[in-house]
């Protein structure tokens, strides 16, 4: 995809191994390429973090098991409780408008520590709050984890599915 392709679009990864890795690397690459930020969602000690945690231009939310509250650690890294979706959604509502690409690694943990409801709400609720701000995003999901059902009620909210 084009960045102009890109800007406009949210795209969601079904991934079945550590082979994932370069797709997120090329989309990260594309934000910061094109002076914008890059804010990543992921758990802490994971490979995403490892392979971005020197970028400039780029931030992360650590989905925490333990925290119970959105907690600054740093300049560029948050804790963020990983079972209370209202308190991801209020990240994606205070990071505003502006050009910016989102990493959500990965709807599998969601969906395993809350539920399928509470993850598809959740997603449909942060593509809400990205549709018309010039931001886009790239969320993960285990494809090994989940069945067809639960795959294609997630591909339905994308325009863009990469298997």
């Amino acid at each position: 995809l084009n960045h102009n392709v890109l800007r406009t679009s949210n795209v969601l990864l079904e991934f079945d191994s550590e082979n994932y890795l370069s797709k997120v690397t090329d989309f990260v690459r594309e934000c910061l390429s094109n002076n914008e930020s890059a804010y990543i969602f992921t758990r802490r000690g994971s490979i995403i973090e490892a392979s971005f945690k020197e970028y400039d231009g780029v931030k992360f939310f650590f989905l925490s098991p333990t925290s119970s509250k959105i907690l600054k650690l740093n300049d560029k890294m948050y804790a963020v409780p990983v079972n209370d979706v209202s308190s991801i959604l209020g990240v994606f509502n205070t990071l505003g408008k502006g050009c910016y690409g989102i990493v959500f690694d990965n709807l599998s943990d969601i969906i395993l520590l809350t539920s399928f409801e509470q993850a598809y709400k959740m997603v449909r609720h942060a593509l809400d709050i990205l549709s018309g701000t010039g931001s886009y995003s790239l969320f993960l999901i285990n494809r090994n984890v989940h069945g067809n059902d639960v795959l294609s009620a997630f591909e339905s909210f994308f325009k863009y599915v990469i298997k």
